[in-house]
């Protein structure tokens, strides 16, 4: 059977989605929001066209501060579906500023209807300065940071707040609350400095400060290094040494560089650089020192020094890991890298220049007679290699009782045994 449509149907149909699609896009998209504050908290309204789902809606509700780095502290109650009061708590600053809240799609109580609204909250307060931070101990080279309750225009900012000290104003990351003083030169260390707000400094929104207020901030010392290891200039310095220097402030970062690669350690007001290896005997370092200390006072120096010269002798590096790296070297020359495995946990390997106490070779390998050399550190450590089963076992392999041992090749501990001399030098670290 043909379906016949009229065309007064079809104008009807039309007319019938037509107002269900306004009705939609109003219900959807109006909402009437009522704005007050009362002390340190700004009370929200909302009032909506649909009922809303009070317990989804506010899944995907959103708000955020204009400051950036402001997280809003806020809750939330529903006095009806058509109804919801946010209470935004400003107690702890900062006040008067502007919120862009987000409804997307929220659920409404009839499926599937939702509610996409985005808008603005702002409620304005009078000026006024919190704090200087900081107020003892500032850098000389800025910036000190002086904090207002609410955003200030940039344009009062620059006319209406002065410092003794010539220098400039700018906001913290675009945060209008905060602002930075930058002294146009370096600041006279342990001496006070004032910063007037005059009366009538303006906000971001237009409210003025009523009276002058002022703020005082006293600079840091200058900081100074109070010692040095290794001393600039020193000759014969120790392989194993750890570069320390002290000064007299906190330390809040370090940078050392220099023709020895290693690590900075900070600890209060010491600075340890422990290069990646032992320094190499007869060789010159040096190294470029900035430190920052927690006030932001800067220390640059340079320091240089020599090691003690070995000569021609041969002696062992052992860094501790798993495996050791384990280095045969000749004066200043590397003649072998391997790897080694200290037979007892990483913290019972003393990190310690040692020596050879003794040599020999194994009563013999129970079952193959095989008599394999050793050498013993004066640190109770046994230099060794194993047969093919690879264990340490020294009843096993007829070798002596010892605290530890650290296990090498066999080419290598052969090696060691023919000819390096008798009494050489291990340095553990």
């Amino acid at each position: 059977m043909a379906l016949h449509i009229t065309f007064k149907q079809l104008r009807n149909y039309a007319l019938i989605f037509i107002t269900l699609l306004t009705i939609w896009l109003v219900m959807g998209h109006f909402i009437w929001i009522e704005v007050s504050r009362d002390g340190h908290n700004v009370q929200v309204d909302y009032f909506f066209l649909a009922p809303m789902n009070t317990g989804r809606a506010m899944e995907k509700f959103s708000i955020l501060s204009e400051v950036p780095t402001h997280k809003v502290d806020y809750t939330f109650q529903w006095h009806s579906p058509f109804h919801l009061t946010l209470i935004i708590n400003e107690q702890h600053y900062p006040q008067g500023v502007k919120y862009t809240y987000c409804f997307k799609k929220s659920r409404a109580l009839i499926p599937p209807f939702s509610v996409s609204k985005t808008g603005e909250i702002l409620t304005r307060v009078t000026p006024k300065l919190v704090s200087v931070s900081p107020a003892e101990n500032a850098p000389t080279l800025g910036p000190v940071i002086l904090k207002f309750n609410t955003p200030i225009s940039p344009i009062s900012m620059g006319k209406m707040v002065i410092c003794e000290a010539q220098g400039q104003f700018k906001p913290v990351n675009g945060d209008y609350t905060r602002w930075q003083f930058i002294p146009d030169k370096q600041l006279r260390h342990q001496q006070s400095y004032h910063i007037t707000v005059k009366a009538g400094l303006k906000s971001k929104y237009g409210l003025k400060t009523a009276e002058d207020q002022q703020v005082t901030f006293t600079t840091a010392p200058r900081i100074k290094l109070l010692s040095c290891y290794p001393k600039k200039g020193s000759d014969s310095v120790w392989l194993s040494r750890t570069v320390k220097l002290t000064v007299n402030q906190p330390v809040l970062k370090a940078e050392i560089k220099g023709n020895c690669p290693g690590k900075t350690i900070v600890r209060d007001n010491t600075v340890l650089y422990r290069p990646d290896r032992v320094f190499l005997p007869a060789s010159n370092y040096r190294f470029n020192v900035t430190i920052t200390s927690t006030y932001g006072e800067v220390l640059k120096t340079e320091l240089n020094f020599s090691t003690t010269n070995l000569g021609n002798k041969k002696w062992i590096e052992v860094k501790a890991g798993k495996p050791c790296q384990v280095w045969l070297m000749q004066g200043k020359n590397e003649l072998q890298l391997v790897d080694g495995w200290f037979t007892r946990e990483l913290d019972k390997l003393p990190t310690v220049t040692m020596y050879e106490a003794d040599r020999g070779a194994g009563t013999g390998v129970r079952g193959t007679g095989e008599k394999l050399p050793w050498i013993k550190l004066n640190t109770d450590i046994l230099l060794h290699a194993t047969n093919h089963t690879g264990k340490d076992d020294h009843h096993f392999l007829g070798l002596p009782s010892t605290y530890s041992c650290i296990l090498l090749p066999a080419d290598v501990t052969e090696e060691i045994y023919a000819n390096f001399p008798r009494g050489f030098m291990v340095i553990v670290h």
